[in-house]
């Protein structure tokens, strides 16, 4: 089953996402962080910089998010750019530990969420541009 992941387009584009949605990508960007530049553009196409500031951002919005606790849903700005390291994040996360059981323990989450996430910015983006 796929996440509802509402995406409108813009510079920088405004995604709607839950709480729960909002910190599987905090733990898929902890997860794939990586001190090797190299490995962090093979694995998510941008720089150590990127990630940990796009972590960051998003771990505030939890944060925030935990303040308004009536909220269901927040709006968080991504760049494409940005759009895309969540994404593929969502879509190695899942990889980078062996286990379901391994994953559960770190993440509280099962890999299927992180995947439907994934699907559900796709189809979000998707929505976005065709309407």
């Amino acid at each position: 089953m796929t996440d509802l992941v509402t995406v409108e387009r813009g510079e920088p584009n405004s995604v709607e996402l839950t709480r729960r949605q909002v910190r599987l990508a905090v733990e898929a960007l902890a997860l794939v962080e990586t001190d090797v530049p190299l490995v962090s553009i093979v694995r998510v196409g941008v720089e150590v910089a990127v990630v940990r500031g796009l972590w960051g951002r998003l771990r505030q919005a939890v944060r925030e998010y935990d303040e308004a606790p009536r909220a269901r849903r927040m709006t968080i700005a991504l760049s494409d750019v940005e759009l895309h390291v969540v994404h593929a994040a969502l879509v190695l996360a899942p990889r980078i530990v062996a286990s379901e059981e391994a994953f559960h323990i770190r993440t509280g989450a099962f890999k299927e969420q992180m995947s439907s996430l994934a699907d559900g910015l796709i189809a979000g983006a998707h929505a976005a541009e065709v309407g």
